[in-house]
């Protein structure tokens, strides 16, 4: 885990404001369900002969950890302390072709507590098996949303969803006036 040291410990505050920022760790995904069927990631990669159904890891893979290597703020994360940072908005985070990373998406964010997290998906069926060991109740800086295009989708998901430890749930109102 790579911590930001200074000589003066009560100096080690950033002094950058906070920024928001994407994070598509993985790009590509499959439908899971017909709501899946005006998704603009599919639009967008079909529009440039891209096939959105392939998922693959990308060059921002690490970006929340990432350190600046020169400037003022040398050895710093470059994303600010304090920040907000959406998760997965090309891909689906629990998308059974990202399995083999996502333990590594989950050390990086356990990493980067001092930012909030926020991440949606249509597959909360795999949410439980594919939270980190040391998980427990949730981590208070991650949000998990779930979508549910129509009534149906909503009989089925809600009842996994509200059964999953999370720390918060999406409808919780008093995180997004945050945001």
């Amino acid at each position: 885990m790579m911590q930001q040291l200074s000589f003066f410990p009560e100096k080690n505050i950033d002094p950058r404001p906070p920024v928001s920022v994407n994070w598509n760790l993985w790009h590509g995904c499959t439908r899971a369900s017909t709501g899946c069927s005006n998704c603009y990631m599919y639009r967008r990669d079909e529009s440039v002969g891209r096939d959105p159904s392939i998922v693959q890891k990308t060059d921002n893979f690490d970006l929340p950890v990432r350190i600046l290597r020169s400037g003022k703020y040398k050895g710093r994360y470059k994303i600010p302390d304090g920040s907000h940072i959406w998760t997965c908005f090309s891909s689906d985070f629990f998308h059974p072709d990202a399995d083999d990373w996502r333990d590594d998406a989950w050390d990086m964010m356990k990493e980067r507590s001092d930012c909030s997290f926020f991440m949606i998906t249509k597959r909360p069926e795999r949410i439980g098996d594919h939270l980190p060991k040391n998980w427990g109740n949730g981590w208070e800086h991650i949000t998990i949303a779930v979508t549910c295009e129509n009534q149906d989708m909503a009989d089925k998901r809600l009842p996994i969803y509200l059964s999953l430890p999370l720390f918060r749930h999406s409808d919780d109102q008093t995180y997004f006036r945050r945001w």
